[in-house]
């Protein structure tokens, strides 16, 4: 099914860069909304294996990758519409609420005005029952438009404007 999504959406044929390195090289729990396998091509060729879940599958012990688009228990979920047959259980609320709240959420590649944006950070929030806490954007589209400032901050989110791929680097400069 990836590889149909990969092909519908013009991402075949993509390598993946290095804030896609990045990311499966320091993080043990990753959500995605991507349609493509950049993610899971660059845990390869770092030797690293993640065991890859659904939104309604429960998350395993060790480095998991929660896809929330794609094919999951012959669901596909490709659109919000899609979203409504395929959930999370209250046991695996449970574990997305521990882990947000013992972990700074940094979302990476999203715009503020982007609905597939607001449709994860209201799945989120919904597994979290709550606001979500110390969660932070990435915004890469340049100078941040007020109304979606607000917006956001009011709801818990802090933006700040970078390039995914700059972003990344920065980060792992940091962390090493």
């Amino acid at each position: 099914m990836l590889a149909e999504l990969e092909e519908l959406t013009g991402a075949s044929g993509l390598q993946p860069t290095s804030a896609h390195g990045f990311v499966v090289e320091y993080f043990d729990k990753v959500f995605t909304t991507a349609l493509d396998g950049l993610l899971e091509e660059a845990a390869a060729a770092g030797g690293r294996e993640f065991a890859s879940v659904g939104p309604g599958e429960p998350m395993a012990d060790g480095p998991i990758m929660v896809r929330m688009r794609g094919s999951f228990s012959g669901q596909p979920v490709v659109t919000p519409a899609d979203l409504g047959a395929v959930g999370w259980d209250d046991a695996t609320k449970i574990q997305v609420r521990r882990l947000i709240r013992s972990h700074v959420v940094l979302f990476v590649g999203y715009r503020p005005d982007e609905e597939e944006f607001e449709l994860l950070f209201d799945q989120l929030a919904d597994a979290y029952r709550a606001e979500l806490p110390r969660c932070h954007l990435a915004v890469a589209q340049g100078r941040i438009d007020d109304y979606q400032w607000q917006r956001w901050v009011w709801r818990g989110l802090l933006l700040f404007t970078a390039d995914p791929t700059e972003c990344m680097e920065a980060l792992a400069d940091e962390l090493k």
